[in-house]
């Protein structure tokens, strides 16, 4: 009996303890009004690098959950952001 609730808790345990990270279509959702209201060229473009940059440039007016998954998320690396 006892070897059952060691396996039960090790198959439970990753899920549990584990949260899934934010993802690119999670970002794409909550930050997609911001960045039609404040990143209007680069969102026409739809090049995720660009508006990344926008928005970042644009923190202090984009809504906050849209700033804390900014923050979140891994920049793209200097080489490829775009010239601002």
């Amino acid at each position: 009996m006892r070897w059952a609730r060691v396996w039960a808790l090790l198959c439970v345990t990753p899920f549990v303890v584990a949260a899934p990270p934010a993802s690119a279509q999670d970002t794409t959702l909550v930050c997609r009004a911001d960045a039609r209201a404040f990143c209007r060229s680069e969102s026409l473009t739809k090049n995720r690098e660009t508006i990344h940059v926008c928005l970042e440039r644009n923190a202090d007016q984009i809504s906050r959950d849209c700033r804390t998954l900014i923050r979140m998320t891994a920049r793209p690396p200097a080489e490829r952001r775009p010239a601002s």
